[in-house]
């Protein structure tokens, strides 16, 4: 049966009274979305990424697709009023084609199966973000590009009839594959561009019950377990989350793990399979 039959994932059979009603109470994503941030303590990141060809984003999105594979629960969506448990773990996040005022922003996506390591992730990212920052238009650069040059109402009928296939999953999955929408997390590192991290809404189109927004590091004074007080480099990362996929509790819960990994980033350099 193709209806609410999905390629990216499977329905998610036994949950409680409660959270199989919630898609119906809580129709859209910003009437069950929770905030929460993590506060966490990056010297020894920041150590151990001395003299290697590696950035903090790296380790943040390897150690956030670890967590996702170890805590499958979190790695769900909400579509067509039904939740499913996506069959692998994806990954957008915004690229500047030039680092200018006017730069244009294309989002980019990559994918994972949670298996992969710090080298190889730190490649996938590398990757798209080289494709983002290319001369030749993305697949939804490209999309996009040519649904402006049509008329606001047509425009509006188009997105009607999109969300509409994709609630009943007859989206072809050709779409929803290099769609950025349509992943396990949006993040955005803007504590690159040396901001704060801010609270940031999440996106009614595609499938993603998460925006992470990762902001500078930056000391901070912190007492020690001496009771002394010391400076320490420390990074604010925010968090957007559906609560109809999970509770909060599991949700904070999982991503505990991300200071744990990037507190002993060698964790990081082997697959999950040997380091649990």
């Amino acid at each position: 049966m193709f209806l609410y039959h999905r390629a990216e994932g499977t329905r998610v059979k036994n949950l409680s009274p409660l959270r199989e009603m919630m898609p119906y109470l809580f129709p859209r994503r910003n009437d069950a979305v929770v905030y929460f941030e993590q506060e966490i303590d990056v010297e020894q990141a920041l150590k151990y990424l001395e003299g290697k060809d590696l950035t903090f984003f790296h380790l943040v999105i390897t150690g956030i697709v670890r967590a996702l594979h170890l805590r499958p629960g979190l790695n769900r969506f909400v579509s067509g009023g039904k939740i499913y448990q996506r069959k692998n773990i994806t990954v957008s996040f915004a690229v500047k084609k030039e680092k200018k005022d006017e730069g244009r922003i294309t989002p980019v996506k990559i994918e994972c199966n949670g298996e992969e390591t710090l080298s190889t992730m730190a490649q996938k990212i590398n990757a798209v973000i080289g494709q983002g920052r290319g001369k030749k238009d993305t697949t939804s650069e490209a999309e996009l590009n040519l649904m402006r040059f049509l008329p606001g109402f047509l425009i509006r009928i188009l997105l009607w009839f999109y969300r509409w296939l994709d609630g009943i999953g007859l989206l072809p999955y050709a779409m929803v594959k290099k769609d950025p929408l349509y992943c396990s997390i949006f993040l955005a590192n803007i504590g690159s561009l040396g901001l704060h991290a801010p609270w940031h809404h999440l996106y009614e189109m595609g499938t993603s019950p998460f925006f992470g927004v990762i902001g500078k590091i930056k000391k901070v004074p912190v007492v020690n377990e001496q009771n002394q007080v010391v400076p320490r480099q420390m990074v604010l990362i925010r968090y957007s989350f559906d609560e109809r996929i999970n509770d909060a509790f599991y949700c904070a819960a999982s991503l505990k793990l991300l200071e744990d990994y990037l507190a002993n980033p060698t964790l990081l350099e082997l697959p999950p399979t040997q380091t649990v």
